[in-house]
């Protein structure tokens, strides 16, 4: 994720004078767990959420592993236990009532609506193909008659993890430009 590894990584890239860190693309993992077959070519995949910056910003109080001793990436099981933990952090936030900035950034990236409510249709319909929606989803991107009111919450929580994704990320790519460290990413070709 965009947490303390990934600052130690940058570190050690330093020392050992690399100059590029080239990554995958970030876009949410599409099937079969590929980067390159995204449900977004701007979305990031809230597996990159660091939940100890989460805490560090006093989102979460308690964290607790997530299968320390794995020698596999579970993503579903990982999907599973960060979704948890944003939902409260989520929670947090919202009792906090800090929502300039998160406002300010929704404003500075209008695609985050429309992929938020695609994203909420999506876990509405079991992450099933768009195409086998029921038709009146399908056709609210055109037509916007498809009731969104009542997904409301759960729209602006997917917003605001991208929300969280790009502030978290923008922290992290400035410290490894900072250090001397170019980012070098790819483009998801399958989007």
């Amino acid at each position: 994720d965009f947490g303390k590894e990934a600052y130690r990584f940058i570190d050690d890239l330093n020392k050992a004078n690399f100059k590029i860190w080239q990554i995958l693309p970030l876009n949410p993992l599409g099937y079969g767990n590929s980067p390159y077959q995204p449900y977004s070519s701007k979305a990031m995949d809230p597996l990159y959420i660091s939940l100890d910056l989460l805490k560090e910003d006093g989102l979460l109080t308690k964290l607790d592993s997530f299968n320390p001793n794995a020698d596999r990436v579970d993503y579903q099981g990982a999907r599973a236990f960060k979704d948890k933990k944003l939902e409260r952090a989520y929670q947090n936030f919202k009792e906090k009532g800090e929502f300039k900035d998160f406002e300010d950034w929704k404003k500075n990236n209008p695609w985050v609506y429309n992929y938020a409510v695609f994203l909420t249709l999506k876990k509405q319909n079991d992450l099933r193909m768009w195409s086998e929606w029921p038709i009146e989803q399908q056709n609210w991107i055109v037509d916007h008659k498809y009731k969104i009111g009542r997904l409301k919450n759960k729209i602006e929580y997917e917003m605001w993890t991208q929300y969280i994704l790009f502030t978290q990320w923008a922290k992290l790519k400035a410290y490894a430009n900072i250090n001397g460290i170019e980012i070098m990413g790819d483009i998801p070709f399958y989007v």
